[in-house]
């Protein structure tokens, strides 16, 4: 799923959200199904590698995986989702239970 779609499907959720909450939301969301299409590449990656004379790959394949994403994408997205998606959900949770 792209920003947009998720900016759509959360704009249609939460109507009264403000525009910075939406982007905020939707730009974490879809990096971190970025990240998790790129683990699931590298993992299968892994599962290709034949033996030792694959050392080399699976370095690169690691490498890869700490500096392009655990370390440079990661940190960014855990601290902004910390932040917001506490709040988000008691206020999601208590506009629900007024609801009913």
């Amino acid at each position: 799923m792209k920003k947009r779609e998720l900016e759509i499907a959360l704009a249609r959720i939460m109507p009264d959200a403000t525009e910075d909450l939406i982007d905020t939301l939707s730009h974490d969301l879809s990096d971190f199904l970025e990240i998790a299409e790129n683990h699931k590449r590298r993992v299968e990656a892994i599962l290709k590698l034949q033996g030792p004379s694959d050392k080399t790959k699976l370095a690169e394949l690691l490498e890869d995986l700490l500096y392009g994403d655990i370390l440079a994408e990661l940190p960014y997205h855990m601290d902004s989702m910390q932040e917001i998606l506490p709040k988000l959900i008691e206020t999601l949770e208590d506009k629900s239970n007024s609801a009913k």
